[in-house]
Formats: C-alpha cells, sequence, structure tokens
C-alpha cells in the first residue's frame, strides 16, 4: 500500500529526526495537512514550528501542530489508539490516535475511513443491535472528528488494523445513544468475539506509552492483559492506573467499569437529561448513590412534589419508610414530604446488608435538618400477621400521642408482603405512598427525574374494601 505515497513524502517520513532540517520538517507536515499532528512524533512537530516561526508565522497559526493534540469531547465524540507497525518510516509515532465522532441519522457513504477501522465499526453496529443495546431500526454512522483528516496524501499512512479499538469504538457508540460525553484522560484496548467476549491484543507497550504521553489517568485492557499491562506500566514507570474489562459475551456488562469511568458527570447546575444519561452510565453503587444525592435527587423532590395531587396529600408531619439496596429513594421520600419526625426500617435478619445503608440515609438527612430515627425489624417479611403488629409498633412509636398527626408511609422499598402489611398497619388517617419510575432493562437501574408518585389515603382504602 505504501506504493501509493509520494516518494518526496516517503524520504521525509524515513529520516530521523536529526536528518531533517526545519524547513524539511515543516514540509512534512504541511504534506500531512490535519493528519500531521496525530501521525507525527512531537519532535518532528517541534522542529516544524522551530521552522514556521522563522518564517513569521504566529503561535496561533500553527497551534495545529499541538502536542499532543486535544481529544474530542463532545457528545457522540471517541478515539482509537492502534500501534501503526510501519518501522521504516521514523517519523510516525509507535502508536496513532485517531479521533472519531458518532453521528445518528441516515446511513451514509462511510468509504471515507481506512479499511481497517470502517470494518471494526461495522462490528460494533452489528454486536450492539444484536444485544439489544442500540434500537435496529437506528442508523449510526462512524466519521472523523476533524474534516479532512483522511485525506491524500498521508490518507494511507491510517491504513491498518483497527480491531483492538472496537472496545473504545463500541462504548463511544452506547455514550453517544445515551446522550453521554467521554473523559478524554479515560482509554481503553480490546477486540471483541462474539462467542467470548472482550479478547487480547498486541502493541501494549506502544499504546500505553502513548497514552501516558497524553496524560491519561486510567487504562482498560483484557483481562487476559492485566498482568502484562501493569508489569509494563510499573517497568516504564508510568503514570497510569490499569483496570480490567470484564469477562461477559454481553458488551454492556464487559464495558460497564469503563463506561462508568468513561463518562463525564454532569453538575448539578445542567439540564436533567444530562443528569440522568450520567447517572445511568455510573457503575458503582457508592458513587452512583452520591451523584444522586449531590446533583438529582433535590430536584427530583421538588418535581415529584408538584405532581401530588390534591395539595392537602403533601401534608406530613410524620414519615416511614424501608431501606433497600439503595437508601435513594428514602432520602427522596423526605425531600418530597418534609416530615417533622420519621423512622427508617430495615430487616433485622439482614442487618449487616441493610443497617449500614440505613445509618448513612440517617447520616445524610440529619445534615438536611431532619429528625430521623433507624429501627430494625424482629419480623421475617414472610409472616405478614407478626409485621403488621410490629408496624403498628412502628407507628405508635413514631407517633406517640399524636396518633391523628399526617403520617406517609413509603412502601416503595421492601417487598409486596410489606407492602400489604403496612396498609393493614397504618392508622386510618395515614396515607401510603409508592412511586413508579421507568426503568431501564438494559442498565438495570430506573431513571431519575421518571418518579410518578400514587398516594392512597388509608380511610379512602378502607370504605372502598
Amino acid at each position: 500500500m505504501m506504493g501509493d505515497l509520494r516518494q518526496s513524502l516517503k524520504r521525509l517520513l524515513s529520516r530521523s529526526v536529526d536528518e531533517l532540517s526545519p524547513d524539511q520538517a515543516m514540509e512534512l507536515a504541511v504534506q500531512l495537512g490535519k493528519g500531521a499532528r496525530w501521525l507525527l512524533k512531537p519532535e518532528y512537530l517541534e522542529k516544524a514550528k522551530t521552522a514556521a516561526r522563522s518564517m513569521g508565522y504566529s503561535e496561533g497559526q500553527i497551534r495545529g501542530w499541538q502536542v499532543p493534540p486535544s481529544l474530542p469531547d463532545a457528545p457522540g465524540a471517541c478515539w482509537v489508539v492502534a500501534v501503526t507497525q510501519q518501522p521504516d518510516f521514523k517519523a510516525l509515532r509507535e502508536a496513532v490516535v485517531v479521533p472519531l465522532r458518532w453521528e445518528e441519522g441516515s446511513c451514509q457513504d462511510d468509504s471515507q475511513l481506512p479499511e481497517g477501522l470502517r470494518k471494526t465499526a461495522q462490528s460494533v453496529i452489528q454486536a450492539l443491535k444484536l444485544s439489544g443495546e442500540i434500537k435496529e431500526d437506528q442508523q449510526w454512522n462512524l466519521v472523523p472528528a476533524e474534516e479532512r483528516l483522511f485525506t491524500d496524501p498521508g490518507r494511507i499512512l491510517f491504513e491498518g488494523n483497527y480491531a483492538s479499538g472496537w472496545v473504545s469504538l463500541a462504548a463511544g457508540l452506547l455514550l453517544a445513544a445515551g446522550n453521554g460525553r467521554p473523559r478524554p484522560d479515560v482509554w481503553a484496548t480490546g477486540c471483541w468475539d462474539f462467542e467470548t467476549g472482550v479478547a487480547a491484543v498486541d502493541g501494549l507497550e506502544e499504546k500505553l506509552k502513548t497514552a501516558a504521553e497524553y496524560k491519561v489517568r486510567r487504562f482498560f485492557v483484557p483481562a487476559s492483559c492485566l498482568k502484562k499491562a501493569r508489569q509494563i506500566v510499573d517497568q516504564l514507570r508510568l503514570p497510569l492506573q490499569i483496570e480490567s474489562l470484564a469477562d461477559s459475551i454481553k458488551p454492556r456488562a464487559a464495558l460497564a467499569q469503563y463506561l462508568s469511568s468513561l463518562a463525564v458527570r454532569a453538575g448539578r447546575d445542567d439540564s436533567q437529561e444530562a443528569r440522568t444519561a450520567t447517572y445511568m452510565f455510573i457503575n458503582d453503587q457508592q458513587e452512583l448513590t452520591e451523584y444522586y444525592l449531590d446533583c438529582i435527587v433535590e430536584d427530583s423532590a421538588d418535581k415529584v412534589r408538584q405532581k401530588i395531587d390534591p395539595p392537602e396529600f403533601r401534608k406530613c408531619r410524620y414519615l416511614i419508610t424501608t431501606v433497600s439496596d439503595s437508601y435513594e429513594i428514602v432520602c427522596l421520600s423526605h425531600l418530597v414530604f418534609r416530615p417533622e419526625s420519621s423512622l427508617i426500617v430495615f430487616t433485622q435478619s439482614k442487618a449487616d446488608r441493610y443497617q449500614p445503608l440505613a445509618e448513612k440515609a440517617k447520616e445524610w438527612l440529619k445534615g438536611k435538618n431532619f429528625d430521623v430515627q433507624v429501627r430494625p425489624l424482629k419480623s421475617d417479611s414472610s409472616r405478614p400477621l407478626e409485621l403488621v403488629s410490629e408496624y403498628q409498633a412502628c407507628v405508635q412509636e413514631l407517633l406517640g400521642q399524636d396518633r391523628d398527626g399526617p403520617l406517609v408511609i413509603d412502601i416503595t422499598p421492601g417487598t409486596k408482603l410489606m407492602s400489604v402489611a403496612w396498609a393493614y398497619a397504618a392508622p386510618r388517617t395515614a396515607r401510603l405512598v409508592y412511586y413508579e419510575s421507568e426503568f431501564d432493562a438494559a442498565k438495570r437501574k430506573p431513571k431519575p427525574f421518571s418518579e410518578k408518585p400514587s398516594v392512597i389515603s388509608v380511610q379512602e382504602l378502607l370504605r372502598n374494601t
């Protein structure tokens, strides 16, 4: 393929940096156009800039030869790092980073992409459609993030095997489909095998050295490459944190931790859509809860509160709720109903799992000036009659002499039998609340800001039974 390259360009590429004059280095960079800053080693670009400055070019005019180039971070952005395998061309980087972008729309001509990159992109789309991660009727196109990136005469230098870019392209497409944005300091490499999942890659040392130059913070590799990658990082003293991709034949599961790290965190002042996208990509439960409490719950609670009709159903002096695998809903309910006093209950037989969560919820709520108590339930959730009796004791403990005080019981967390028991244990003046949310089956979590509250008067419930 390199026979199609201009002889003059070949000669320049083949020389060491010491063999090139500044003018020749500039000639090389100019011939490669937009591809120069991605393809050439930094010392060649620095020499080209020396010549440009001597000719009177301003720093703004030579900014395009920035080393290293800035990676794209807009919605749909992604990039791959691939080994060039052109030892005769001393001017080329050992590993080249290619900036790209996923676009949704009508099917476009992808012939502008290097052949290897085009095939890998098609494999990504096929795998994500087969797994249901993107819809069959959606059209996604991979395009260069910079116009005229793959133009002659340097286009042929981007040709090669991009199979190891599969993981990066797949994560980029999942982010694009979920309205997320990527962090330029999180990279990955990995091939894909439809029968076994993430597969091993070559060229780890070259890729890791390139990542360090780009000031990458975390680098994800196939599990089979983890030991070798960490050895390289230790030997070369590279400031990289090496992480493992998961062993799974399901793309999202295999990339879950990488996706979680890759997604830019929207701030509390960003749109609900941006914050929802961030929430849906976070994989670590503790980080997920912290993000929800920092950036989502207050706005979500205001939205839910406005949905409660009639308005008098928003009145609440006392609140009882149950902690489950997450305490997000516990905090949401407090901000929705704003009780003067509340009780968080959990099953004592699972205290090692739920009590720490209940205590964390209590600590967070006390920081919001709520008066919160935590109480274990001795009764087994499979014994509804015992539950009713213990629930009644909880109510009496919380209300004291104020038996007719406005009480709301959140029956969203817990089992169905627990909800039934609360319906029987609640005083006639109490109300039950249940939050229904849109559930994303692929990501196995509810979508924030989608909560729809159902508030039921116990008195009306009994009247109609």
